[in-house]
This record gives structure tokens, sequence and C-alpha cells, in this order.
């Protein structure tokens, strides 16, 4: 079931995509210098939403992983979004959908070891400017701190609580 930000479709499609739709997400990602190939169909899996412009067109993607964060057992979904960059002025859009992913993996069931929320490793520039970050502050996301590659790392606990003190320390040097 797809639903509409604007004139976009927004489609879930998380372990259920066609070969149609996969074959759009690879070609979305090589032809744009996203991955290569090889990395775009070991990554295919992950897709949760599918974006489509007005005209009918696949325009971007997110996906999802369980990965533990800086501690066993400290799991989290990490989450990577791509739009592309004729679409990428569409304000609102990746947050549209980045609420309905918090919404559906809040309930999404999981391992023994369920995640604990979501993480976002930034690497568009333009998301580290003040007024995106306030942006993203008042939709419920907190700011950790910088990665070692220099890229900012936001989260959001599905529990609304946030990281425990000695993670938010490392970041915080």
């Amino acid at each position: 079931m797809a639903s509409k930000y604007k004139s976009y479709s927004i489609k879930n499609v998380f372990q259920n995509i066609d070969s149609v739709t996969r074959t759009e997400i690879i070609e979305l990602w090589t032809s744009n210098e996203v991955l290569n190939v090889a990395e775009a169909h070991k990554r295919a899996h992950e897709v949760l939403f599918t974006i489509t412009n007005p005209s009918g067109r696949l325009c971007g993607v997110n996906t999802v992983y369980v990965h533990s964060f800086r501690a066993k057992d400290n799991n989290y979904y990490y989450m990577r979004a791509f739009i592309r960059k004729e679409d990428r002025g569409v304000w609102g859009l990746l947050l549209s959908v980045t609420t309905k992913t918090l919404s559906f993996l809040e309930t999404y069931p999981s391992s023994a070891s369920p995640p604990k929320g979501i993480l976002i490793i930034v690497e568009n520039r333009k998301i580290w400017r003040k007024g995106y970050r306030r942006y993203l502050e008042r939709h419920g996301w907190n700011y950790l701190g910088m990665g070692p590659k220099g890229n900012h790392i936001w989260y959001q606990n599905f529990d609304g609580s946030l990281m425990p003190a000695d993670i938010i320390q490392q970041f915080q040097t």
C-alpha cells in the first residue's frame, strides 16, 4: 500500500520486493553512481520504502539493516536514504519517509535482541546545517556527535530514551 507526500508516492516494500522493482532500485543506485552493481545487488534486500515522483519514476529509496552500536546487544536499525538529485528539493519528503520508517520499525517483530531505535550517519553535508539540525531536533531526533569519518550521527530510540552516558561521552571529544 502506497501513501502520498505532496505528489510523491511512498511504498513499503520491506522483504517483499518484486523483480521489476528490484531492477529499478539497482538501476537507480548504479546510474546515479551511488553503488556499484555488486553492492547494489547485495543491498537491494535492505530497501524499506521506495519513492516514486509525480511522473511515476522511481526517484528514491531508504534502506535499513540491524547492527550493534558501540556495545554488544546495543542493536540499532541503521537507516540510509537516497533521493535522485532532480527530486531532492521537495521539502519534507525525506522526513516523511523517515517518520514512516520509525512507525513501521517500532512495531516490527525482530530477533531476541530487538533494536533500540534508529541511527542515521549523515553523509549529505546539507543536513549538517544549523537549520536542518533544528528541524531534526523538532521532530524528535537526537544529535549524538560526529563519527570517525566526520559524519554527523543522529538517533531516535523507540522508547524515547537517550543513549547511555558512556556512549555519548565518546562523541563529545
